[in-house]
């Protein structure tokens, strides 16, 4: 490439099959990849899981007991998740498989070590018999004590992501489980002004000098003291207490359940 030249990400194949997915709310684990996404890069099963290439064929989540009575699991973010792949073919989970051995991904794009551990508790029951975990995370939880903004409560932990790409997709899919038309209305209204501000600098500039000024609530009150109290330091160790305690978890999980498991950081 000649220095005139400029990459551009949009240009790489099976960007927009990435950039197009998006994510859905779902209790206990915050957020999955979106179910039954279907394209030539990534195609995700009904839990909004990627599936594995596995004896010639995909293979989703639904499937695994039936094709094999072994399975081998990665848990992770976005690099676990194969982001980027230019088909399934070529993810990580599927180079993994042989004829006699199946891998398969629980890997959530953006997800926290927390969320992993706690998708896998939701999925146990989905395989019959794991002989190896692989741990392939750590990134997004750096990501969490870097950013000054991040949704983060001590001992708690945090979730990763702006409004725009969690937050506002759970809220309007919530909303979708209450008939009352006052709620639905009022959630169409939050995001036809989220939409517009999107789309309108006039209107963005409007919301960010008029709508700012409005006197906080209790509870934003409350949650900026909280944020404002936590800098990377103490984020950082926090996190830090965080990851050990669900690492006592997972190694008791191993020996109950009688897998190897093995942790690796990603790589950034």
């Amino acid at each position: 490439m000649s220095k005139s030249q400029k990459y551009k990400p949009e240009s790489k194949p099976g960007f927009w099959d990435y950039k197009n997915m998006d994510h859905e709310i779902r209790p206990h684990v915050m957020f999955t990849n979106s179910e039954n996404y279907t394209t030539k890069s990534v195609n995700t099963d009904r839990l909004g899981f990627r599936k594995t290439f596995f004896k010639n064929k995909l293979v989703g989540l639904d499937e695994l007991k039936s094709v094999s009575d072994k399975q081998n699991i990665i848990v992770g973010g976005s690099t676990a998740f194969s982001m980027g792949s230019e088909s399934d073919e070529t993810a990580i989970h599927s180079l993994l498989n042989t004829e006699n051995s199946i891998w398969f991904s629980l890997g959530v794009r953006g997800a926290t070590s927390r969320q992993e551990l706690h998708t896998f508790l939701s999925l146990k029951n989905f395989f019959s018999k794991i002989e190896n975990l692989v741990i392939f995370s750590g990134l997004n939880d750096l990501a969490l004590c870097s950013d000054k903004n991040s949704f983060y409560y001590q001992d708690f932990g945090g979730i990763v992501g702006a409004s725009h790409e969690r937050f506002h997709v759970g809220f309007l899919q919530s909303v979708s489980f209450f008939n009352s038309k006052f709620i639905q209305g009022k959630a169409n209204l939050i995001h036809l002004i989220y939409y517009l501000s999107n789309k309108s600098k006039i209107f963005k500039f409007i919301i960010e000098n008029l709508f700012s000024k409005i006197k906080l609530s209790k509870i934003q009150k409350k949650t900026k003291n909280i944020s404002q109290s936590l800098n990377f330091e103490n984020k950082l160790k926090n996190i830090k207490k965080i990851n050990e305690n669900d690492l006592e978890i997972w190694s008791s999980l191993s020996k109950q359940f009688n897998f190897n498991i093995i942790y690796l950081f990603q790589p950034a």
